[in-house]
């Protein structure tokens, strides 16, 4: 079946929701696919570490290297913590929102809107969540749905139960922890919460487990396991098969992939990582069309069907002292920001998910890039 170009004779670049459900969450109508059009991004937010915020706004959706710090400004500089997630959402008024994550007890997030002078300190919203989740490296750890935000990152066990999830239902502006017992695991962190459709959110969470809501509130294990490895990273692609297809990165350079929502085992992916620690998977939809994957000591991959991936080769100077932290897309470009051994960073764009441009951002001084995300709902990060 051919995609939707037009509902009802709306183009599907002006339709903003389908019976109530935001248009970003929505993968299929009527069983044919549904992109809700390819919109280039105008802004590019990077977190970083010492708090440092940082922003492209190339008019193009794209970056560039017309300057030493490629094309990058600096938003704020928070102090003290790391931002090791970033995402773009919607306010408790459908209104854009940006929310950055962090690794500070008392600053576990700041949100402003996207309408907002993104370089004025102070409209940043600071929010301290009783029992928060300090941000981890992987992810995506901060994500919006369907007027729902979650976000994972260090936890609390109580027993057997690992608490390592928060939620916020309006928008962003409060959280609480998701305080269930169904939280089983080894391990008291979590790097990566997905929104699939609607109410419908997947997260692995322990070493290898697997969790689902189809509520946005509880939440239930898959039967599915990787045993020995944590799941730092993970990405989603609809259109692959019946129930869509994930594609997850672990510790010591692993790939796996699922067909059918983790019910089995999920099956071992051609990784070239070596034991790189991967951190970072999407799937690229649009003009990209590849699965993109990212690790420590300067690796980049790129697969057609996430089973196998291949090495690509990355431009001077990239090399194994440079580490990939963090991969985004707005199906039209893929951003790839990292760190040095020296605590330096690194920045590279990509138009077909396989070749990769160099963008110098020496002039950023000493600090490190971690996260990254762009200014259109739905776009895959990690």
């Amino acid at each position: 079946m051919p995609d939707i170009e037009k509902i009802n004779n709306v183009e599907d670049d002006d339709i903003a929701k389908i019976n109530g459900i935001a248009i970003s969450s929505i993968a299929k109508y009527m069983g044919a696919s549904y992109d809700g059009g390819t919109t280039q991004a105008t802004r590019w937010i990077i977190g970083a570490s010492s708090g440092r915020i940082y922003a492209n706004d190339s008019a193009g959706g794209s970056f560039h290297s017309g300057s030493a710090s490629g094309a990058l400004g600096e938003l704020v500089d928070k102090g003290g913590m790391t931002f090791y997630n970033v995402a773009y959402g919607l306010d408790e008024l459908d209104a854009p929102r940006w929310i950055v994550h962090s690794d500070n007890v008392t600053n576990d997030l700041y949100y402003i809107s996207a309408s907002q002078d993104l370089t004025n300190t102070f409209l940043w919203t600071s929010v301290n969540v009783t029992t928060g989740k300090l941000a981890k490296r992987g992810g995506p750890g901060l994500r919006y749905g369907n007027g729902n935000w979650f976000a994972v990152g260090g936890g609390r066990g109580i027993g057997a139960n690992r608490l390592v999830m928060m939620s916020s239902s309006n928008g962003g502006t409060s959280w609480e922890e998701v305080n269930l017992s169904d939280f089983i695991g080894t391990s008291n962190t979590g790097y990566a919460v997905y929104h699939v459709s609607a109410n419908n959110w997947k997260s692995p969470l322990g070493v290898g487990r697997f969790y689902s809501s189809s509520n946005a509130i509880t939440w239930g294990q898959a039967g599915g396991v990787i045993s020995g490895y944590e799941v730092y990273c993970l990405g989603y692609n609809a259109d692959q098969g019946a129930d869509g297809r994930w594609v997850m990165g672990t510790n010591s350079g692993k790939i796996y992939y699922s067909d059918d929502n983790f019910a089995t085992d999920p099956v071992a992916a051609v990784s070239p990582f070596g034991t790189s620690n991967v951190w970072g998977l999407i799937y690229a939809a649009g003009t990209i069309n590849k699965w993109i994957a990212i690790a420590s000591n300067g690796k980049i991959a790129h697969s057609t069907l996430g089973s196998s991936f291949t090495s690509s080769t990355l431009p001077s100077p990239i090399g194994s002292s440079h580490h990939m932290r963090a991969v985004a897309s707005d199906n039209t470009i893929a951003v790839a920001v990292g760190a040095t051994n020296g605590g330096n960073n690194c920045l590279l764009s990509s138009s077909n998910g396989v070749n990769w441009t160099y963008i110098s951002s020496s002039a950023l001084g000493n600090v490190n890039f971690e996260s990254i995300a762009c200014n259109v709902l739905g776009a895959p990060s990690s």
